[in-house]
């Protein structure tokens, strides 16, 4: 982790650039005039105001993201926005990488306690532009608090009830990573697999309900799904599209 902490200046400053050339975090399926010229890359979040989701942020506050990787798969634009980045990440961390999300909570913004997707991995935070200190704003898991500094890593579980606010008068961005922990170090490629089967089946489900109307048929349909991960996975074929079926294809988190 000194590797990433030692060079989050470097980070920051790639970020910085990217959102000057784009507007912000914003997906680049809709351009900025300076932005038209570049490879274009959806790899934002963004949920629209008809979006069935349970909402996370309060009011019409935001909280915007922007996913390189996600569940071991890169999106294929990453590397050439956030070549840096990724690079110092790659050589702290190396293959117990699973993902990596740049975020930024607005001014008077709360996330809604939530949970995540695992216990397998360690959720790290690397400040990276922090207007102030807890307690005006900070991240809570279970029934510990604490606040963000620029340029040090918090690590948590993201399995556990956790929240976040930014009762400042100023934007908080940070760099999300997941680490895998030591002991499942060795079935990173399950593990992924599994969660990411999880969010397919429910797209799948959307349009087919009769697939997980038993038992029986859910089994079956994640077994198939976990198993046809396996080229993705191994081959890089096809990150992209799962991206945006497990929802990274634009910029807003409500």
């Amino acid at each position: 982790m000194a590797i990433v902490e030692g060079q989050w200046e470097t980070i920051r400053d790639e970020l910085q650039a990217y959102t000057l050339r784009h507007g912000g975090l914003v997906p680049l399926d809709r351009p900025t005039v300076q932005a038209a010229a570049t490879v274009a890359w959806d790899g934002a979040i963004k949920m629209d105001a008809d979006d069935t989701s349970p909402q996370l942020v309060n009011g019409n506050a935001e909280w915007n993201i922007l996913c390189l990787r996600m569940w071991g798969m890169q999106h294929s634009q990453a590397r050439f926005h956030f070549p840096k980045t990724i690079a110092i990440l790659e050589k702290a961390l190396g293959a117990r990488l699973l993902g990596m999300t740049f975020s930024e909570l607005a001014a008077g913004a709360d996330i809604v306690p939530h949970l995540g997707d695992s216990n397998g991995f360690i959720r790290c935070h690397l400040g990276l532009e922090v207007p102030e200190g807890f307690p005006l704003c900070g991240l809570r898991v279970a029934a510990e608090s604490s606040g963000w500094q620029e340029g040090r890593i918090t690590g948590f579980t993201d399995a556990y009830l956790h929240s976040a606010w930014n009762h400042s008068s100023r934007r908080r961005r940070i760099l999300i990573f997941d680490v895998a922990r030591t002991e499942h170090r060795a079935n990173t490629g399950f593990m992924c697999r599994w969660v990411i089967s999880g969010f397919i089946l429910h797209q799948v489900e959307l349009v087919w309900p009769w697939v997980t109307r038993t038992a029986w048929r859910e089994r079956t349909a994640l077994t198939c799904i976990r198993q046809a991960l396996r080229i993705p996975l191994h081959m890089g074929v096809f990150h992209d599209v799962v991206h945006r079926w497990m929802g990274a294809t634009s910029s807003r988190v409500r």
